[in-house]
């Protein structure tokens, strides 16, 4: 919404009682948004070129070929020169299943 409406400029939310009183405020963080397949959602913050986009989702396509999800959200940011991905997962599926496994042994296995 922000990013549409304000061009991508920095974007404060007021959260207002009924007399208009701010109880609390959050900044707008903007994200691209690509897709790596149904239902599988890649969030990048503004650092991230079209490019590096790119090339992100056809890591994670490879990545998760044999992953059963077929909902997962990956969220990637940027740190200074570090890049940051997250996978976001349910935290009750993390808990009682092995289906973590198949992330981490497909980064292990990345030259």
């Amino acid at each position: 919404m922000a990013i549409d409406a304000f061009g991508g400029a920095p974007t404060e939310l007021h959260f207002c009682d009924t007399s208009f009183v701010t109880q609390k405020t959050a900044q707008v963080e903007y994200v691209k948004l690509a897709s790596f397949g149904e239902g599988r959602t890649l969030r990048c913050s503004q650092e991230y070129s079209a490019d590096e986009i790119k090339k992100l989702t056809d890591f994670l396509v490879k990545l998760l070929a044999d992953a059963k999800a077929k909902a997962i959200t990956v969220d990637a940011k940027k740190e200074g020169t570090k890049y940051v991905i997250s996978f976001v997962v349910d935290k009750e599926k993390w808990d009682n299943k092995d289906s973590w496994k198949v992330v981490a042994q497909a980064i292990a296995d990345e030259p």
